[in-house]
């Protein structure tokens, strides 16, 4: 599998999150199902969430996690990578923006050596 990178955009309404993500493999935006693990009291995007998305080879569920750099910019990563519950040697990284209310990040992958 070579390199991927794009864009995960998280929105949210009524405590309901919903990802959206782009990346250099494909041809238009996909959804992700986003479940809350824990969410920061102070900024509703600051936390763990459960995430699952829809790959060709079967569905990818990760641990989505959001710190607060400063101000409205976040990182993100997202680990214990599973593709049809088999845990990956792949994690993503990203740095987002908060812009009316929508989280908009880039992210890349890195593959851990075995």
């Amino acid at each position: 599998m070579g390199q991927i990178f794009g864009t995960f955009i998280l929105s949210t309404s009524d405590e309901q999150y919903k990802g959206e993500f782009f990346n250099n493999k494909m041809k238009s935006f996909s959804n992700a199902d986003v479940a809350i693990i824990e969410t920061s009291a102070h900024d509703g995007f600051v936390g763990s969430f459960d995430i699952t998305w829809e790959e060709s080879t079967g569905p990818v569920t990760a641990v989505l996690e959001i710190d607060m750099e400063n101000n409205d910019v976040y990182i993100l990563n997202w680990k214990d990578v599973k593709q049809n519950g088999d845990l990956q040697n792949t994690t993503f990284t990203g740095r987002a923006v908060k812009r009316n209310g929508i989280l908009v990040s880039i992210y890349s992958m890195i593959t851990s050596g075995l």
